[in-house]
């Protein structure tokens, strides 16, 4: 999705369902979030931040 959030005004671009958490990112102006509990029994939770969220 580079390509998208190069040609566009987007301040967050939130994503998930990849099982398993990116370090964040940044495109330009577009900071890039994942924060994705995954699988406990396939130890996919190890990187979920319990204390992140967005306030809007």
């Amino acid at each position: 999705m580079d390509d998208f959030i190069n040609n566009k005004s987007i301040d967050y671009w939130i994503f998930g369902h990849t099982h398993r958490n990116e370090p964040d990112a940044k495109i330009n102006d577009t900071l890039v979030v994942s924060n994705q509990l995954g699988y406990i029994a396939l130890n996919e939770h190890k990187t979920f931040r319990m204390n992140a969220y967005f306030e809007v």
